[in-house]
């Protein structure tokens, strides 16, 4: 804890207590404390001769634990809407919870040996899990028009293998893009519900090494390549237009304004400036506890999953210089896989389930 009062800083000790040598006169104190909001304390009248005491300080955390959703196996992954939680459960199967009641719709145990990514179109009720190890290992798709009872109706096999990154993009009418990443693949391909076989296949292109985590941003494609840093290509011919080498491994970028967000494995994450994407320039690098695999970002929050570090959260009003708010350990919550910021929330999963986390701002 720091203690700040008329540019004078000092450290309480192991019991609170602290001592200021302070002129008669009105002071305002500022306490601040990492993890926790700052506190101003004002109009603290100190008099000549007399000891000002029992000053109560009492800090709010930055983040409160507000829900815990449960998992059979490791929430491995998580996709979000305005009323729902959709979980990929490691080893196991899936669950559906209701996000406004925090109560469990569905947990599926049917057809899917390990479910490790998930995502959701609910304008067309469709749900997409990634079956790792099926045999053969592939996307299953099912429809939710009843959230409650998913029906596996179609499968996508081929180039399915070692899939790292799966999104979806509904081109609202009927037809969704599914894209995905595996070795030193991406692949892209569209799941059409008009017609009566709605998938005939994806296309590829092919990167120079492996590849993870990707964002889409119009004509652009961001993806995570491992030792090779960020690379930034055209969405329409796969075409490398640059990379940038960061001293970790990148496993995920989100992108941000004319920033990349890269979370870089054992080095922590980055911040690239792609303002230029033919000559980006990493401005910030800093150290994460653990293995930062994947990153979220939402208005002026940066969040963080590190594994074995917990999940970090940065204040990136200043998107040049992020300022740490906050980390709650793996002690607390589990070696964390993924996270998701959204409207002043956190949610966090990891292998003992899924964590929302309120921000205080």
């Amino acid at each position: 804890m720091l203690i700040q009062i008329s540019e004078i800083n000092v450290n309480p000790d192991d019991n609170g207590d602290f001592y200021i040598a302070l002129a008669s006169g009105t002071y305002d104190m500022t306490v601040t404390l990492s993890g926790y909001k700052s506190q101003i304390i004002t109009d603290i009248v100190v008099n000549k001769d007399e000891t000002t005491a029992d000053i109560n300080i009492s800090l709010e955390p930055v983040q409160n634990i507000i829900a815990f959703f449960e998992t059979e196996g490791y929430a491995r992954d998580i996709f979000l809407t305005d009323q729902y939680l959709y979980i990929a459960e490691d080893q196991t199967y899936f669950s559906i919870y209701d996000i406004i009641s925090d109560t469990l719709i569905c947990h599926y145990e049917e057809d899917i040996e390990n479910a490790r990514l998930i995502s959701a179109v609910e304008d067309e009720n469709l749900l997409f899990v990634y079956d790792r190890y099926g045999s053969p290992g592939g996307i299953m798709v099912f429809d939710i028009t009843d959230i409650s009872n998913p029906l596996l109706i179609n499968s996508i096999i081929g180039q399915t293998g070692g899939i790292e990154d799966m999104k979806l993009n509904s081109l609202n009418d009927g037809r969704i893009d599914v894209l995905w990443t595996h070795e030193n693949k991406y692949q892209f391909g569209v799941y059409d519900t008009n017609e009566i076989n709605p998938w005939i296949g994806s296309f590829d292109f092919t990167l120079p090494n492996s590849i993870m985590g990707f964002e889409v941003a119009d004509t652009l494609l961001y993806f995570g390549g491992e030792q090779l840093g960020l690379y930034i290509a055209h969405r329409e011919t796969g075409e490398i237009i640059s990379t940038t080498d960061t001293p970790g491994e990148a496993l995920d970028v989100k992108i941000v304004d004319n920033y990349a967000f890269v979370a870089d494995r054992h080095e922590g994450f980055a911040v690239i400036d792609i303002s230029d994407v033919e000559t980006p320039i990493k401005i910030y690098q800093e150290d994460t506890s653990g293995y930062a695999q994947a990153i979220d970002a939402q208005d002026n929050y940066l969040a963080i999953a590190s594994g074995g570090g917990g999940v970090y959260l940065y204040d990136i009003s200043d998107k040049e210089n992020p300022q740490f708010l906050d980390r709650i350990d793996d002690a607390e919550i589990g070696y964390t896989y993924k996270v998701i910021i959204r409207d002043d929330f956190v949610y966090v999963a990891t292998r003992n389930g899924v964590y929302k986390l309120e921000i205080n701002p």
